[in-house]
């Protein structure tokens, strides 16, 4: 089987970013609700309604591309397709540029650089190349183009291109209706969703389902080296998945995935997997055995814990802290020197900061589609970030600590990079299990302690916060000048929580989420994060020595 697939509309929804540029426009009422085959039947409807969809599709398609995200399910059919060995192509009507785009952005370059961002391209994923996607000037051109590559199937949103008398008699159309009231002709299947075509052209998902898990078990078959009993699903997210498996003498093992992201290029898997290998050899029990890997496959094997997520009180704080002193002890060990750098770690003030400003950076992009957004950025965090960096550049100054100089090798430690309970079991006898060290390595223990503190997933009261931070100045001492650097950093770290609550309102995330699963509806979540970002905040502007 040969399958085509429509790009705009098809593969990227812009209906979000259609309606945010008519808002902006004042074309359509600031409580317009609807999609973009509505929206483009409504701006029709003005004065000059034609050229002014066209100037719509010359911003969206143009300079806006960046904002569009996948339809839920799109890189699912891929997917499912690529596993069943299927030629897959991209046979777009684009031209190079729009007529009323003053910016002149290459549409078929910025196409192509959102696929590649989304995954598209990723070999084990969907099996798609370049040399597979076609872009055609007129609508004459795509249909030939579908003829010229033996198309069995195609997948479109626009009806005409299949009731046009020149579209290959022997090739299956499946319009694509996306929500929208069903059209068509005897010819024509329409389906309303991503699901529905995959149900339609590659089978019913159980089947599919059966196929990945019977991958799956070859895959744990090989990494424990003798059959199972059984296999199970625990956990799916936008990271990595998780599954239990159970040998046939009983034992119980973890099987992580982690799938490859073209957004995030870190070698996770290595990293976790070469981080335990260390810790457990050095003879630290609190975190799972690694068993064996197979990077080719994006799988490894760790030994099973029982165990639930664990209630903040001062018991599990205590053992937190108990834990970091452990890692502080391994960071002396003759062979931590071969650690990486932690992901994303800070040696000083000014490592916060700029990372800050790149996380603005990006931001301030994704909120030209969200006026809220944008207050709040031009507004009150620009102002307050503003004075937070000048008091910490103050306190510095009076504490003779240089804002930019690198923490020396000696004041390091290693770290999990992303600590807290939310990566952390249990034992039914009260013992913690800390998971999750993708992103382990060098840093300095004060991001440590800033991220415990202000991760919005522990949501620490004032005395457990107040009893890690005197557990950390404990272990790390105030000579090594921590406490000092840790008032400096603590409201700076609250800039960059900020800033990363925020993450939600990039389309590639919000992509992320809705294939992991999620049922939310976006402006909810946007609402619910902006607030959320809003109380970090304010924790900048009052942290002090004190929090």
């Amino acid at each position: 089987m040969r399958i085509g697939v429509d790009f705009d509309n098809t593969i990227a929804n812009y209906d979000a970013v259609f309606v945010e540029a008519a808002r902006g426009r004042g074309w359509v009422a600031a409580d317009f609700e609807g999609t973009k085959k509505q929206l483009r039947d409504s701006v029709r409807k003005l004065d000059h309604g034609e050229i002014k969809w066209q100037v719509l599709q010359g911003e969206v398609y143009g300079p806006r591309m960046h904002e569009a995200v996948p339809f839920p399910g799109v890189m699912e059919f891929f997917e499912a397709a690529h596993r069943r060995g299927l030629s897959l192509f991209i046979v777009s009507h684009k031209t190079r540029f729009a007529n009323y785009d003053e910016t002149r952005a290459d549409l078929r370059e910025g196409a192509l650089r959102w696929m590649e961002a989304r995954g598209f391209f990723e070999q084990d994923r969907s099996g798609l190349v370049r040399p597979n996607v076609f872009f055609a000037d007129t609508r004459a051109e795509k249909i030939a183009r579908i003829g010229m590559l033996g198309c069995t199937v195609f997948i479109d949103d626009l009806e005409e291109v299949f009731v046009d008398p020149a579209f290959p008699g022997d090739v299956s159309r499946v319009l694509f209706t996306s929500g929208n009231a069903p059209v068509g002709s005897g010819a024509i299947i329409a389906k309303a969703t991503w699901a529905d075509i995959t149900r339609h052209v590659l089978g019913e998902p159980e089947a599919a389902a059966a196929n990945i898990l019977d991958e799956t078990t070859r895959i744990a078959v090989d990494l424990i080296g003798a059959p199972i009993r059984s296999i199970e699903p625990v956990r799916a997210g936008g990271n990595n998945r998780l599954f239990r498996i159970t040998a046939v003498d009983g034992a119980r093992f973890a099987l992580k995935q982690y799938p490859r992201q073209a957004s995030d290029p870190r070698d996770r898997l290595a990293t976790e997997f070469r981080a335990l290998q260390f810790m457990r050899q050095a003879g630290a029990t609190q975190v799972p055995a690694p068993l064996a890997s197979d990077p080719m496959s994006g799988f490894a094997l760790y030994d099973w814990i029982d165990g639930q997520s664990p209630v903040a009180n001062a018991s599990t704080v205590e053992a937190a802290i108990a834990f970091v002193g452990e890692l502080l002890k391994l960071s002396g060990h003759q062979t931590a020197a071969m650690m990486p750098t932690a992901s994303e770690a800070c040696f000083s003030p000014a490592d916060i900061v700029a990372q800050v400003e790149r996380r603005f950076a990006v931001l301030k992009d994704a909120a030209a589609s969200h006026a809220h957004l944008d207050a709040f950025l031009a507004v009150r965090f620009a102002g307050t970030a503003v004075r937070t960096v000048e008091r910490a550049k103050e306190l510095c100054r009076g504490e003779h600590v240089d804002f930019d100089a690198p923490l020396d090798s000696s004041a390091r430690c290693l770290s999990p990079s992303d600590f807290g309970f939310h990566n952390a079991l249990q034992r039914p006898d009260g013992r913690l299990v800390f998971l999750d060290f993708e992103y382990f390595g060098w840093d300095d223990p004060v991001k440590l302690t800033c991220d415990f503190m202000l991760h919005p997933g522990m949501n620490l009261s004032p005395d457990l916060a107040r009893q890690f931070r005197q557990g950390m100045v404990g272990l790390f001492g105030a000579e090594r000048g921590f406490d000092v650097r840790l008032r400096v950093c603590l409201p700076l770290y609250a800039l960059r929580w900020t800033m990363i609550l925020l993450n939600e309102f990039l389309p590639e995330r919000w992509a992320r989420r809705v294939a992991a699963g999620v049922q939310a509806e976006h402006r909810d979540v946007l609402e619910q994060q902006l607030e959320k970002a809003k109380a970090m905040l304010a924790r900048a502007e009052t942290a002090d020595s004190s929090t």
